[in-house]
């Protein structure tokens, strides 16, 4: 897992340096979508390249994500055939949400099919808090069990 801006090629943080300068820091929003433009165009959004960039701008991966799923521009893409989502807002997180992310990731980590992992932004389910959606499914009350159940009987539509 990449925790450092070192992930980024040299001349790209060059290049987020100068949209930080030319923006005013006070203006995140605006920062963040210009930052997410340049790296799009060479990168992959990628979960360490979002991780990353959270780590160079000192904002929260949260946000990084938000701002990603709130613009088409933005499609993030990984190499991994199913995406489990995981709610990361604040309810979810409260009532577990950290140990069903935990417990998803090490579910993925014997899962019969690719599988990555992430945290988003509020899946709109907050009255069944903590939740995770897989290909489209809401899940709720899931432990490490179940969710390798899932995952396995996705195997067949692999």
């Amino acid at each position: 897992m990449v925790q450092n801006k070192d992930f980024l090629p040299q001349d790209m943080q060059e290049r987020i340096r100068t949209v930080v300068q030319e923006n005013s820091l006070s203006d995140t929003d605006k920062v963040l979508f210009d930052v997410l433009l340049v790296v799009s165009r060479d990168m992959v959004l990628s979960e360490d390249t979002v991780r990353t960039i959270a780590v160079f701008l000192g904002v929260s991966e949260i946000l990084v994500w938000k701002k990603i799923a709130s613009s088409p521009l933005f499609a993030h893409t990984t190499d991994s055939r199913v995406a489990v989502q995981v709610c990361g807002d604040a309810l979810c997180c409260m009532r577990g949400g950290a140990e069903l992310l935990s417990s998803a990731r090490r579910a993925a980590e014997g899962a019969p099919v690719s599988v990555n992992v992430c945290q988003t932004q509020c899946l709109g389910r907050c009255d069944k808090a903590p939740v995770m959606r897989i290909r489209g499914v809401d899940y709720v009350n899931m432990d490490q069990e179940a969710i390798k159940k899932v995952l396995k009987d996705m195997q067949t539509d692999a």
